[in-house]
């Protein structure tokens, strides 16, 4: 049988209360003036992954 130490299962015990992040979305390129930039570029949405990251991090120090 494997023993679990219990830092470990405080660790996932976080993880498993954690709040799912907001997908934050943005445009980076709809007021830009660049020729190489596509119509359909300046348009589209991105996600902003280190938003969501950020928002993952806080929670965890603030349980910390």
């Amino acid at each position: 049988m494997i023993e679990i130490e219990k830092e470990h299962l405080e660790e996932l015990k976080l993880v498993y209360e954690m709040p799912l992040p907001i997908t934050v979305l943005y445009q980076p390129y709809l007021n830009t003036e660049n020729v190489y930039v596509s119509s359909q570029q300046k348009k589209a949405y991105y996600m902003d992954e280190d938003k969501m990251d950020e928002q993952v991090v806080d929670y965890v120090m603030k349980r910390v």
